[in-house]
């Protein structure tokens, strides 16, 4: 990766990652942003939030949310529900479809992932991981 000048390491490593995760998943005809939102649907209980926990979790905006909702119910990735007891509320619930792509994204970003400490050894590695779970903690 070329450094960028004025663009912060951090900024320039993101970016980096996202179009090589973006690239990744295109043949499964998702986004990252989709995918993301599918992981966190894949690890709600019963697969299962509503559309503002969905909203909190991601940190995206309603618009945002109901954009990325209705391309996955398009492609059958998520199922769309009226909450039983408030007509108001709605939830989003992933399918076997979905969770099959969850599956096949967790592929791509364990490769990559791999590919990231590859020129480290075992030991820097593991710290390098445990330092990106600690930065990673710090900014939630």
């Amino acid at each position: 990766m070329d450094e960028i000048r004025g663009v912060p390491l951090i900024k320039q490593i993101d970016g980096a990652l996202e179009r090589e995760i973006n690239n990744r998943v295109r043949s499964q005809g998702v986004t990252l942003a989709q995918i993301q939102l599918l992981l966190t649907l894949s690890a709600a209980e019963n697969g299962t939030l509503p559309f503002k926990e969905l909203e909190r979790r991601c940190a995206v905006s309603q618009a945002t949310i109901a954009g990325i909702l209705k391309r996955l119910k398009d492609k059958k990735l998520v199922e769309v529900l009226d909450d039983p007891t408030d007509g108001r509320v709605r939830h989003a619930q992933i399918t076997a479809a979905g969770l099959a792509a969850c599956g096949d994204a967790h592929v791509h970003m364990d490769a990559l992932e791999r590919r990231l400490v590859s020129g480290l050894t075992e030991i820097e590695a593991r710290l390098f991981l445990e330092l990106l779970r600690k930065v990673s903690s710090a900014i939630k």
